[in-house]
C-alpha cells in the first residue's frame, strides 16, 4: 500500500517551486511537473521528492520513484520510509531492507508500519512475530490489524478465530473486510450469510464487495443477478470489480473475449493481480506464448502466486533450468507443490 498526498492547485501567481509543480501536475504536464518537483527537492523541500516520487510511481517507474522517496526519507519524510519499504518489499521482494525500513518507522513512533511489516513477516512464513504485529497495530488503534491477523488465523485452520477477527474489521469499517468475511462463510458452507455481508459491503460502498458479491452470485449460476451487481460496480467506478468480473465470464461458456476484455480493463485500473488471471485464461485458450508474458508481468509486480503456475508453464515448454530457478524460489518461500516438483526435477536428473 502506498502512502499518498492529496495536492492542490496554487492561486498564488508568486508561486513555489513545488506549487508550480503541482499545477504542472493537476494540468498534466507530468514532464514539466517532475523537473520542478526534483528542483524542489533539491532546494530542500522534501515534499517535492515525496510528489516526485508518487508521479513515477503512477508512471510505473518504480527505480526512479524509490529513489526519489528515499531522498524524502532521508529529509525526514516518515511517510516516504513507508513507500520505500512498501515498494522495495512489492516490486523486488528485498524483506530484509523492507523488515529494516518498517522497524525504524515503529521505533520512531510510526504505528503503520506495524501492518505492514506484519505483512512481510506472514509472507516468510514468520508467522508468530507476525501476529504479534497485527495484535500490536490493533492496540495502537489501526484496526487493519483485525482484517491481516484474521487471514492468518484463517491460513492456520483457525476458522473461529479468523470469523472473529474479520468481524471486528467489519465494525470498523476496514476496506475489504466484508469480503474477508463473506468469503470465510462461504468456505463454511454458509452462502446465505455469506450474501447478507457482501451485500452489507455494497451497501456500506466498500470497493471490493461488488465485485466478490458479483462472483459468489455467478458461481451459484444466478448469472442475471451477478451481472447486474458487475454493472453497478462498473457505473459506480469500483475499479476492483473488474478482476472478479472475469473470472465470473471466464466461466460462462462462450464469454472468453468478455473475461479477457475485464481482465485487460482490471490491468489498466491498476489491479496488477489481474496478470496471473489473465495469464491462465490465456493459457486456457493455448495463447502460452502471451500468457507468459502476463507471468513475467505478475512477477515483476510482486506477486508470487504467480511464481509455480510459470514454473509449470516452463516445465511444459522443456525449459526445464528456467523452471527449476522459479521452483526453489517458489520452495523457499514455503511452498509445498513446488518442493515436490524440484524433488522430481533432481531425481530425473539424478545419474544414479
Amino acid at each position: 500500500m502506498r502512502v499518498e498526498r492529496n495536492v492542490a492547485a496554487s492561486d498564488n501567481q508568486q508561486a513555489s517551486v513545488f506549487e508550480r509543480a503541482v499545477d504542472a501536475h493537476l494540468s498534466g504536464e507530468l514532464d514539466q511537473a517532475a523537473a520542478l518537483y526534483r528542483q524542489a527537492g533539491e532546494e530542500g523541500d522534501a515534499d517535492g521528492w515525496f510528489q516526485l516520487g508518487a508521479l513515477r510511481s503512477d508512471q510505473g517507474r518504480i527505480d526512479e520513484a524509490i529513489d526519489a522517496y528515499r531522498k524524502a526519507a532521508v529529509a525526514g519524510d516518515a511517510e516516504a520510509r513507508l513507500n520505500v519499504a512498501n515498494m522495495v518489499a512489492d516490486h523486488y521482494d528485498q524483506t530484509d531492507e523492507a523488515k529494516r525500513l518498517y522497524r525504524e518507522a515503529i521505533e520512531a513512533g510510526d504505528t503503520r508500519a506495524l501492518v505492514e511489516l506484519g505483512v512481510v513477516l506472514g509472507r516468510l512464513g514468520e508467522t508468530d512475530e507476525a501476529k504479534e504485529m497485527f495484535r500490536a497495530a490493533v492496540e495502537s488503534g489501526d484496526a487493519r490489524g483485525h482484517l491481516r491477523l484474521g487471514s492468518l488465523l484463517e491460513d492456520a485452520g483457525d476458522t473461529a478465530g479468523a470469523l472473529s477477527e474479520y468481524r471486528h474489521a467489519v465494525a470498523e469499517h476496514v476496506p475489504a473486510s466484508w469480503t474477508e468475511l463473506g468469503m470465510a462463510l462461504d468456505e463454511q458452507g454458509d452462502a446465505e450469510e455469506a450474501e447478507a455481508v457482501l451485500r452489507a459491503g455494497v451497501e456500506a460502498g466498500d470497493d471490493w464487495a461488488y465485485g466478490s458479491l458479483g462472483e459468489l452470485l455467478c458461481e451459484q449460476g444466478r448469472y442475471d443477478e451477478a451481472e447486474e451487481i458487475f454493472q453497478t460496480g462498473i457505473v459506480e467506478e469500483r475499479d476492483a470489480v473488474w478482476l472478479p468480473y472475469g473470472n465470473c465470464l471466464a466461466s460462462i461458456e462462450g464469454r472468453a473475449g468478455d473475461a479477457e476484455a475485464a481482465y485487460r480493463q482490471a490491468l489498466a485500473h491498476g489491479d496488477e493481480d489481474a496478470h496471473l488471471n489473465l495469464a491462465s485464461h490465456l493459457m486456457d485458450q493455448g495463447r502460452g506464448e502471451e500468457a507468459e508474458a502476463e507471468f513475467r508481468s505478475a512477477l515483476e509486480a510482486g506477486d508470487e502466486m504467480a511464481r509455480l503456475p510459470y514454473a509449470i508453464y516452463l516445465l511444459d515448454a522443456g525449459r526445464d533450468d528456467e523452471a527449476r530457478e522459479h521452483l526453489a524460489v517458489a520452495a523457499s518461500n514455503g511452498d509445498e507443490d513446488a518442493q515436490q516438483l524440484l524433488t522430481g526435477q533432481g531425481s530425473e536428473n539424478d545419474p544414479s
